[in-house]
């Protein structure tokens, strides 16, 4: 299996989730390749939109620090 080089928003949580008492802000996006569905932390004074495509591969990231996956693909 190929590893997800971009990922596309579904949801932004800014503030992180409301019932954890750590407010760092989270996304959940959806791998492009494998549709694989991944917990993004996003680099430090960067806000992400709901249907973006951001770069989560090896290289420089602009705008995700990293990338936890959290399904298995299809």
């Amino acid at each position: 299996m190929e590893k997800e080089e971009h990922a596309i928003i579904l949801d932004y949580l800014p503030y992180g989730y409301p019932l954890e008492k750590k407010m760092m802000p989270i996304a959940q996006a959806m791998g492009i390749k494998n549709f694989i569905l991944l917990q993004l932390v996003p680099r430090r004074g960067i806000k992400l939109e709901i249907g973006e495509k951001v770069y989560i591969g090896e290289g420089k990231r602009e705008k995700v620090y990293y990338a936890i996956q959290i399904s298995q693909p299809l």
